[in-house]
């Protein structure tokens, strides 16, 4: 098995928009383990590049959703 990320590396926990720097890891029979600066240790599974958990956010609200968020950034920021 070969890391995909590496020590320094700034990754997204899945399912969050929590970032966190890995500072070392570990490599198993069939597990690769990182360990970050959050003091927690991630399965491989559990770790996504920055962007990527925003992406599948974006990809999985509805239209209606994003016209509604985009009506109302639009008036907050044209009274500014």
């Amino acid at each position: 098995m070969k890391p995909t990320y590496k020590i320094n590396d700034v990754v997204e926990i899945d399912n969050t928009n929590q970032s966190v720097k890995i500072i070392d890891f570990e490599i198993f029979d069939d597990l690769i383990l990182y360990y970050t600066n959050d003091g927690k240790a991630y399965p491989e599974s559990k770790l996504n590049c920055v962007g990527v958990n925003s992406l599948y956010e974006s990809l999985n609200t509805s239209m209606e959703e994003k016209n509604r968020q985009y009506q109302e950034f639009k008036r907050k920021y044209k009274s500014s």
